[in-house]
């Protein structure tokens, strides 16, 4: 099972990161209308990479076979939507 970590490079507290990084291995026990939600914050913060991303929160893979399941070439791409959807998650969804 892949390990909760602090991304210093997000600008949202270690405290908060660890609860929306919890909030997200909950997915698929949410309902539809945060599911839709949260859907429409991983297409804001990864566009095109979004089922990526929505990967790489939920499941248990690690970066790399994350990044070839959908075809993405650096992590880089990946560190940048985890960033934006971070800053972006609301509180209502914790």
């Amino acid at each position: 099972m892949k390990k909760f970590r602090y991304k210093q490079s997000v600008t949202v507290p270690y405290n908060r990161q660890g609860a929306i990084w919890f909030a997200m291995k909950r997915y698929y026990s949410m309902t539809e209308q945060k599911k839709k939600r949260v859907d429409e914050l991983l297409r804001a913060a990864a566009g095109d990479n979004w089922k990526a991303l929505l990967d790489y929160l939920t499941g248990d893979e690690e970066n790399k076979a994350v990044l070839k399941k959908h075809n993405i070439a650096s992590f880089t791409t990946m560190s940048r939507a985890i960033k934006k959807f971070m800053e972006a998650f609301p509180d209502d969804l914790l």
